[in-house]
């Protein structure tokens, strides 16, 4: 856990400080320990796979899915009022509602790839590629067609990553929801068919 929650964050820092942040810029981590470590929500330890090296967490990823959208929606309700209390619960489940304006749910019949995230120096060496790849099997394994995935419009590193594997630009979404300490920007939303992405290595 020491390893993956900072990964997590480091996939959507602003956009994270931007819902869970309510009292100090990083307010937000002590969440993400919490309901990772409880393992009930799209943020928890069930959900996530990491890529190890040498005995290092390198980089991590998760896929969640239309189906678990209901359940994740509930128990994400239980895990903000717990840590933060009512009335600052009321403001971040308030923040995470216009949040899925630009970053919506998955859609039906469909894998959505979500909280890919590599540590510095493991970037730009194919193992994010690897990583992607393992999802892309496990999404195949499940009897997904398609995979789905939002990249920020600040990150076109990462965008030129998912179309160099074979992602489509689907939809743009506008950001600009602010807060005292983050910001979500616009985001655009991508799909690859999985029936022509090229197998696990």
């Amino acid at each position: 856990m020491a390893q993956a929650v900072p990964l997590i964050y480091s996939s959507g820092e602003s956009a994270f400080r931007y819902v869970f942040s309510s009292r100090s810029a990083l307010q937000v981590l002590g969440f993400l320990n919490a309901a990772f470590k409880r393992g009930r929500t799209e943020w928890g330890y069930q959900q996530h796979i990491g890529l190890f090296i040498e005995g290092e967490l390198a980089g991590i990823g998760a896929l969640k899915t239309s189906n678990q959208t209901l359940g994740f929606t509930v128990q994400a309700a239980v895990e903000i009022f717990r840590f933060y209390g009512f009335w600052q619960g009321i403001l971040v489940v308030w923040r995470g509602l216009r949040t899925e304006t630009v970053i919506r749910p998955p859609k039906k019949e469909l894998a959505l790839l979500y909280h890919l995230a590599m540590k510095l120096e493991y970037r730009g060496r194919g193992y994010g590629r690897q990583l992607i790849g393992e999802l892309i099997w496990r999404a195949r394994q499940q009897g997904f067609t398609r995979l789905g995935l939002d990249v920020a419009e600040n990150n076109p590193r990462a965008r030129a990553l998912y179309e160099g594997l074979g992602f489509r630009s689907i939809e743009f979404r506008s950001g600009g929801l602010r807060s005292a300490y983050g910001e979500v920007v616009g985001h655009s939303y991508m799909e690859l068919d999985l029936t022509a992405a090229p197998n696990r290595a």
